[in-house]
């Protein structure tokens, strides 16, 4: 992006945009670090749960066949509450899953690049407000 600096005719003009500058800069570092962190563990967590999805599906399968075998009674109502928590656990696992899968990490690698870009656009313009703060200032 061009910039006209020219346009800029006080030292104290430069100061303010530097300062707003400098503001947006370290938020966009903050943010960048924030999302760094985000895509690792999510990127862990994605490799993660298809593994832990499939477990909560076998046990759940066990389950109903054992609670099918079983007569009315103590553990068979054991069985049932058990069945339906692996089942609560499973349907957060899936919208995890849905989350942080694949699709979604690829998502938050693009936002990662997008405000990468706009952190070496925002250091351009920085630089053009150190140069023409000189100029003034000279």
């Amino acid at each position: 992006m061009g910039y006209s600096f020219s346009k800029i005719t006080k030292v104290e003009d430069c100061d303010a945009l530097l300062l707003k500058a400098e503001k947006v800069k370290n938020d966009l570092e903050f943010k960048l670090l924030n999302m760094k962190r985000e895509i690792n563990s999510s990127g862990k967590r994605a490799v993660a749960l298809p593994n832990e999805i499939s477990g909560l599906q076998a046990k759940i399968q066990k389950l109903e066949v054992e609670i099918s075998a079983s007569p009315e009674g103590h553990n068979k109502r054991n069985a049932l509450q058990l069945q339906s928590m692996k089942e609560i656990k499973l349907r957060a696992a899936l919208q995890q899953l849905a989350r942080s899968g694949p699709e979604a990490h690829v998502m938050k690698l693009a936002n990662h690049d997008y405000a990468t870009e706009y952190l070496i656009e925002v250091n351009v313009l920085i630089d053009g407000l150190i140069q023409r703060r000189a100029q003034l200032a000279a």
